[in-house]
Order: C-alpha cells, then sequence, then structure tokens
C-alpha cells in the first residue's frame, strides 16, 4: 500500500502536443498515462460497478440486457444505467452522454431510448468497441470491409 500511495502523491504532468510542451503542472486525480500500475489501480477502482455492466474494459463499459420484448430491453438497461448514474455519482465520475449509444441486436425496426441525464442516447446500427465493429445483424461485414481497407493501405505504404 506504501507503494501506491508513493505513485499516487506529489505528480506532476503536462501535455506535449508535436513540440509544443506545456508548463508542469501539479496532477491531482487520476493516475500518470503510460503507467503499468494505472490500468491496474483503474480496474480496482470500477470493480464494484453495477452488475449489469459486464463486460468492463478499462473505461469501456457496456450494459447488456436480453429479451424478446423491446420494452423490456429497454427498462433494463435504462435501470442498468440508472444504477450506473448512482455509483459514478457516489466514485466521484462522469458519464459522458454523447459518447455513450445504445444498440438493439436481431431488430432492424424498432430502436431503444436510454437517457443519462435527461439527455436520450444515439440508438446506432453500428458501431467500433474495443476496435471491432458490431452491428444490429452480428454479420460482421463493416469488420471485414476495414480490414480488408487497413490491410490495402499496408500494401500500398510497403510497396512504395
Amino acid at each position: 500500500m506504501l507503494h501506491i500511495h508513493s505513485f499516487l502523491k506529489e505528480r506532476l504532468a503536462r501535455i506535449k502536443i508535436c513540440d509544443n510542451v506545456g508548463e508542469w503542472s501539479e496532477s491531482l486525480l487520476g493516475t500518470s498515462a503510460g503507467t503499468s500500475l494505472g490500468p491496474l489501480l483503474f480496474i480496482m477502482h470500477v470493480h464494484d460497478v453495477p452488475e449489469i455492466i459486464a463486460p468492463k474494459f478499462a473505461d469501456d463499459m457496456v450494459a447488456i440486457a436480453v429479451g424478446k420484448d423491446v420494452c423490456q430491453i429497454e427498462e433494463s438497461l435504462q435501470n442498468g444505467t440508472n444504477q450506473l448514474m448512482q455509483w459514478a455519482e457516489k466514485e466521484g465520475m462522469e458519464l459522458n452522454a454523447l459518447q455513450t449509444k445504445a444498440m438493439l441486436f436481431g431488430d432492424t425496426v424498432n430502436k431503444v431510448s436510454v437517457k443519462i441525464n435527461d439527455k436520450v442516447l444515439d440508438c446506432v446500427t453500428s458501431f467500433k468497441y474495443l476496435g471491432v465493429f458490431l452491428d444490429t445483424q452480428m454479420d460482421f461485414s463493416l469488420q471485414v470491409d476495414y480490414a480488408a481497407l487497413k490491410a490495402k493501405r499496408a500494401m500500398a505504404r510497403w510497396a512504395l
């Protein structure tokens, strides 16, 4: 515990953009980027998020609800989101509604309406999550197209 305390106290940080380097300032919150211990401490910090939030990967979290009735799924997701908002408030964290999305798999007609602080989340038909493109039909054609495009770009650079 002494090592963690030492790791988190009396830290300075500065921002570097290209060749421009900012002034040093005291870093009071979070952990330093690029450290091995930072992600581990964050995972320890978020271990007690509500059970509906799974999987958890660093600061990318997913609420999953399964059912045949869209209204039931929507209610379950909203309940989970409300629980997460309460948890975040208790932990002094803030949820970013603009970066949070809702997606209904297997249904191309209906949409779910889930809110964070009275802002309705975008209900999307595709989304890149942890580097993988997901779509409502889970056919992975977007992921295949993305991987093929990356391969073509890599080949073009290699050919030069």
